[in-house]
This record gives structure tokens, sequence and C-alpha cells, in this order.
């Protein structure tokens, strides 16, 4: 709490901070998963794969 309010501590440390305190005192946010998505992991690991390999295509591609 002491750093969450020192004016001189960095930005990024009372930031940190303020959330620490906000997540022990209020709870984190709850994190919701679709279960009913409509792309399978290996299209969006195919996506993944080509963002990293510098080929920006949103769409996966069928090619078996």
């Amino acid at each position: 709490c002491e750093v969450m309010t020192d004016g001189a501590a960095p930005p990024s440390a009372r930031v940190a901070a303020a959330t620490a305190v906000l997540d022990r005192g209020w709870g984190r946010a709850p994190q919701f998963i679709d279960m009913k998505a409509s792309v399978s992991f290996t299209d969006e690991f195919e996506i993944f794969v080509r963002r990293l390999a510098g080929q920006h295509s949103h769409e996966p591609t069928n090619e078996e």
C-alpha cells in the first residue's frame, strides 16, 4: 500500500501495487471461455504459426 501512494515511486510500480491491492481486496474479474468456438484448435494454431512466420493471413488454409 505504501508504494501505491508514494509519489516518488515509479508509475509502473504504483500501478502494480494498486492492481495487487484491488485483486486481493475485490478479487480478480472472472475470466470467461467461449466453449462454442467455431474455429478448431488446429486452425488457431496454424494462424499463430503463420503470424510468427510473418504471414498475416487471418484465415486458415484448407490445404491437406
